[in-house]
């Protein structure tokens, strides 16, 4: 939902390409400390559960001045240390997403993520199990988060004003039936974007959707979340391909129509999809690539004049 308010401006330089050597060594020495930045890459281990070098050397470093070659030795530089300590291991072979190449994926051990829980007591008490499934799901919220990061470098007058993960924003909200995979507030000039992210990864099937739509309608209907949000936010749901968002749409509006309540369920939430290539696509995720549960049209999630401020 949108909402008005004010906020810092960011904005983002850029540097020529210089000698990788020279500048990283530079880099070294006249940025933050190297513990910050490995601290830094313990805490997005931990809410990501996996991510890759690629992930990680944007999460560290974008927004920074830093040369390009120099933000790729630094990126080992850190991954080297940490595997050192014994806090990360990678997997032992390529991992290749659908259309990419294999990429080598770094996750916690044991020992980083009782560091990361050391770094942030408020994470859960045990490390989550691994598999394929879940090293996708964090892959692809890795990649849903650097998006709007993104989007949000590009405009001068735009900023993550805040973004938390799975666990945080369940912390948030007080509910142990509803876990959104993040919350976030989005500004773009005196316009603000509360929302909820869903990751979805198709491996669900529809009803399990539908009965989680209707968590989040409980949720709303409880209003004990205005204990913590200033709004209540928009949900967006990002999957793998055109299908499974219209089908996922469709069933979301067959539980929004049918619910006891549905005028006020109408104008009070709003349900929106998209697919992961329109959101990390030349428009990016405030460009008209959601689909809203109940309707037809293709929209954006600002308005065209704050979407439009900066450009």
């Amino acid at each position: 939902m949108l909402i008005d308010c004010s906020f810092g401006v960011r904005g983002q330089n850029a540097v020529d390409p210089d000698s990788v050597a020279k500048a990283a060594e530079r880099d070294l020495t006249s940025l933050s400390r190297c513990g910050d930045r490995e601290s830094s890459l313990v805490r997005q281990l931990a809410n990501y559960r996996y991510l890759t070098g690629s992930h990680i050397e944007r999460f560290l470093f974008d927004g920074t001045p830093i040369t390009p070659g120099s933000r790729a030795v630094l990126t080992r530089r850190v991954l080297g240390r940490l595997k050192r300590q014994g806090l990360i291991q990678e997997t032992p072979r390529l991992v290749g997403p659908a259309g990419g190449a294999g990429r080598l994926v770094y996750f916690l051990t044991a020992a980083g993520y009782a560091q990361a829980r050391s770094l942030d007591p408020g994470l859960p008490t045990h490390k989550p199990l691994g598999g394929i499934a879940l090293m996708g799901h964090g892959l692809m919220c890795a990649e849903v988060a650097l998006a709007f990061h993104r989007a949000a470098a590009a405009h001068p007058d735009h900023a993550i004003v805040d973004w938390a993960c799975d666990w945080q924003a369940a912390a948030r909200l007080g509910a142990t039936y509803v876990v959104p995979d993040a919350h976030f507030v989005y500004g773009a000039g005196d316009v603000e974007l509360e929302g909820f992210i869903e990751v979805d990864l198709g491996t669900e099937g529809s009803r399990v959707f539908g009965r989680k739509i209707g968590r989040y309608l409980e949720l709303w209907r409880d209003g004990r979340w205005g204990q913590q949000l200033r709004c209540w936010p928009v949900i967006l749901t990002i999957t793998t391909t055109a299908l499974r968002a219209t089908a996922l749409r469709r069933v979301t509006t067959t539980v929004l129509e049918g619910a006891f309540d549905a005028d006020r369920v109408a104008a009070g939430t709003e349900f929106s999809f998209a697919t992961l290539a329109d959101v990390l696509g030349p428009s990016g995720p405030l460009g008209p690539v959601w689909h809203v549960a109940g309707g037809t049209a293709v929209r954006r999630l600002l308005p065209d004049d704050a979407a439009a401020v900066g450009r």
